[in-house]
């Protein structure tokens, strides 16, 4: 029997690599010369200094970068993103900076800086944060704390007295369970027999409209549920001169004609 790939046609090329004349492509995971492009995200406003006049790039515009290792910070590698502004064609390198937690931009731009409030500056108010107090007035304030203390006086004892009666309530938690647990039983019951009456009126009104259906079903064939009364009209006895009937004058002429 002829095993497997015996007696077939071999090329050279097939079995010394160095005589083929394709070129082999690398395998998939040995890297590539060049860094790998990936979607980057501004983390900061910049300043495009490529673009005449500066032209502002807002934080969170999107960028096709070039992703490159440049170093480490301890075991930390630091990575450099470089990308191209459209406009003006300028690179524009951003890197991070692990020891301060933060990015820096490298070259071909600036970053924004805001006047923070001591320079003069407004504060900015995001949404849903309050707003800054003013200075108080220093009377003012201590007549607020006066307020406060005498309000804080007057509620003393009644909040003794709640923290008395709280602790007086729950120092047994069995016996205050048992007390709720019971209070629900008596309303439940109560509850449970209130359920059965409704029930029962409903069941009460069913039957009775299950009735009043019947009886109107019966009476369907008569007018307005009576019975009907029979309008057959008999014919009325001839009667004759004399006020006799046809009968009785047919035997008064009998008796007559006999001698």
């Amino acid at each position: 029997m002829q095993g497997f790939n015996m007696g077939r046609y071999h090329a050279p090329s097939s079995l010394d690599s160095s005589l083929s004349t394709t070129t082999r492509k690398p395998p998939r995971n040995t890297p590539s010369s060049q860094p790998p492009t990936i979607r980057f995200e501004l983390p900061l406003p910049i300043w495009c200094t490529t673009c005449q006049p500066e032209s502002l790039l807002a934080a969170g515009l999107r960028f096709n970068a070039h992703k490159r290792r440049t170093g480490s910070y301890h075991t930390t590698p630091i990575w450099a993103f470089t990308f191209t502004h459209t406009p003006c064609r300028g690179s524009i390198t951003i890197s991070t900076d692990p020891a301060r937690a933060a990015y820096v931009v490298t070259s071909g731009a600036r970053a924004r800086t805001l006047p923070s409030a001591s320079e003069g500056a407004l504060p900015v108010l995001l949404p849903g944060a309050a707003e800054p107090e003013a200075e108080p007035d220093p009377f003012l304030k201590l007549d607020r704390e006066k307020t406060d203390k005498a309000i804080a006086d007057s509620e003393a004892g009644r909040l003794a007295r709640l923290k008395e009666a709280r602790e007086r309530d729950w120092s047994d938690p069995g016996a205050a369970n048992a007390r709720l647990r019971g209070r629900f039983r008596a309303e439940k019951r109560v509850r449970v027999e209130k359920e059965k009456e409704a029930e029962g009126v409903a069941a009460r009104k069913k039957v009775r409209r299950e009735v009043e259906g019947a009886r109107a079903d019966e009476g369907d064939g008569e007018p307005n549920g009576e019975a009907a009364v029979s309008t057959e009209v008999k014919p009325a006895p001839l009667v004759t001169g004399g006020g006799l009937s046809e009968d009785e004058y047919i035997e008064e002429d009998v008796e007559a004609e006999v001698p």
